[in-house]
């Protein structure tokens, strides 16, 4: 999967709005969220973190909060080589019905760090039927 610059879409095509910017935040299918994922906020430190709400789900939003709680949330040690790395794998999302999950695997400080990621297909609102964020836990750590 390829980079991106970070922060908000710009260009063609790109929500004039931010109005817009929630209603397209969101993909047509898991393994292109995931890309946008990688592109936008993985690696991306403060950029990643707006990033994540962006494409956060309703329910995801919902528990943690606003834009400056999602920097609380995953400005820690444990989220901070998904933010922070010198190198990326994103495994393919695996699909069952409107849910996905993918690997993703990231070089921090010499080691590497595994997490899982959670996709979900919206089932309402103004992202009904798009692909969202539904979660991200870092592989062997008790939440």
């Amino acid at each position: 999967m390829s980079g991106a610059s970070a922060g908000a879409p710009t260009g063609p095509g790109a929500p004039a709005t931010p109005a817009e910017a929630g209603t397209a935040a969101g993909a047509p299918s898991a393994a292109a969220l995931l890309e946008r994922l990688v592109a936008e906020a993985f690696g991306r430190g403060e950029a990643g973190v707006a990033a994540l709400h962006r494409y956060a789900s309703d329910r995801m939003r919902g528990k943690l909060g606003g834009p400056e709680v999602f920097r609380r949330a995953f400005g820690n040690a444990l989220y901070a080589p998904l933010l922070h790395h010198d190198g990326l794998r994103a495994a393919e999302p695996v699909v069952i019905d409107d849910s996905a999950r993918a690997e993703v695997v990231v070089s921090y400080a010499g080691e590497e760090v595994r997490y899982l990621v959670a996709l979900a297909r919206s089932r309402y609102g103004e992202r009904a039927g798009l692909w969202t964020l539904s979660g991200v836990a870092r592989d062997g750590v008790d939440l």
